[in-house]
């Protein structure tokens, strides 16, 4: 029971220790160009949560490969084949909340393409980062001790509550990151690896920035409300999305529940 425990207290100090450290960088006054930040950001952040992740496994005796962190031939093909996949789930739902609602997609003629798509890649380093410590060295050691469904619903949670840093209420990150935590979450036990849910999540990501969703300095198009939109047509719309996000949790259970009664059949992607 003791080591149990322990394992536990070990896996969560990992993104407990990086999110505090984080807490602590936001405090240091450094001065980045806009167009960097996320660049550096994100491989700061990467470098970081590496480093605290090697002696913590290495005092448990598990190594990056029983992790995720390993690089292998099938590593690139991987990356892409989550990339397709984030990238049409965003797609798929983002095209029905348009559909079914009042939203209107409009080109952005003021954007700058070059500069949206190199803003894009910043993604990669940020998206990588995230899943480094949420689907890594936690990920992996909780579901041998508690399980996949009380592992994913943890770090899910973790996840939700990082981003709550943004300000944005908890409630309103549980919904969005939380949600999409399972599919990440199901995706690097499945795989095995961190490549698949890296690419579900860039996918994802570059979908929503470039439609002004994340971003609208660095978008493409912008999805907007119309000039003349009621209240009730605004809380219509709001429904919409909620029920979306809702569709993807339920789609995420039963990949779970699915994969648990296949997993000794179903090839690894």
């Amino acid at each position: 029971m003791n080591e149990q425990k322990n394992i536990i207290l070990s896996a969560l100090a990992v993104p407990l220790i990086w999110m505090a450290s984080l807490h602590l960088f936001f405090l240091l006054p450094l001065t980045v160009a806009e167009d960097f930040k996320w660049f550096i950001s994100g491989t700061l952040g990467t470098l970081l949560v590496l480093i605290i992740t090697y002696p913590v496994a290495r005092y448990n005796g598990v190594t990056m490969d029983q992790i995720g962190l390993n690089w292998t031939s099938k590593t690139p093909i991987r990356l892409l084949y989550g990339l397709l996949i984030g990238t049409a789930i965003a797609g798929v739902m983002l095209s029905a909340i348009v559909q079914l609602t009042e939203l209107q997609l409009n080109r952005d003629i003021t954007s700058d393409i070059p500069m949206a798509l190199f803003f894009m890649l910043a993604i990669l380093p940020m998206a990588f980062m995230e899943e480094v410590a949420f689907r890594g060295f936690v990920l992996f050691r909780l579901n041998g001790v508690i399980g996949l469904r009380s592992t994913i619903i943890i770090t899910s949670i973790l996840f939700a509550y990082y981003h709550d840093m943004t300000g944005a209420s908890f409630i309103t990150q549980l919904l969005g990151p939380g949600i999409w935590g399972i599919i990440y979450g199901l995706s690097a036990i499945w795989s095995r690896g961190l490549a698949v849910p890296t690419g579900i999540h860039v996918g994802a990501n570059v979908v929503l920035n470039a439609f002004g969703l994340k971003d609208s300095n660095n978008a493409i198009w912008m999805i907007d409300y119309p000039a003349d939109i009621s209240e009730r047509d605004q809380a219509y719309t709001e429904m919409i999305g909620l029920y979306g996000q809702l569709v993807l949790l339920v789609v995420g259970v039963l990949l779970i529940e699915w994969y648990l009664k296949k997993r000794r059949v179903l090839p690894e992607i």
